[in-house]
């Protein structure tokens, strides 16, 4: 199963630049039209296997 932006709908790639909501949701950091204190974390995606429910 493929992970897409929140915004765009794309697939995300190891190498793209991300943030995630409060409702882990991913988005493009391009694309993350939040307000900063709705944004739990940012970073490359292949960094973000750290979370559970991204494995």
């Amino acid at each position: 199963m493929e992970t897409c932006c929140g915004a765009c709908h794309i697939k995300l790639k190891d190498e793209d630049v991300i943030a995630i909501d409060q409702l882990n949701t991913f988005y493009h950091l391009a694309c993350a039209n939040l307000p900063i204190e709705l944004i739990e974390d940012v970073g490359l995606y292949k960094n973000m296997q750290k979370y559970v429910f991204v494995r």
